[in-house]
């Protein structure tokens, strides 16, 4: 079975907390999810690159408002 079958029939049959979306979404930790334009370069990001930043700024969040 190919991995978007996988998430496809997980999503349709299972539970659709956030955090069953989330770790769904970087489960494709490789994948670019996003290419950016600076000048002559493209700077890509992947899902564990954006991963990384989400758990940086929320960390921070929960240290501001706790």
């Amino acid at each position: 079975m190919k991995f978007y079958d996988r998430v496809i029939r997980d999503l349709q049959n299972g539970d659709r907390t956030l955090r069953h979306l989330y770790e769904i979404t970087f489960s494709f930790s490789s994948e670019i999810y996003l290419e950016e334009s600076r000048g002559m370069d493209i700077i890509r990001y992947t899902y564990a690159d954006v991963k990384k930043e989400i758990e940086r700024v929320s960390s921070g969040l929960c240290q501001r408002f706790a």
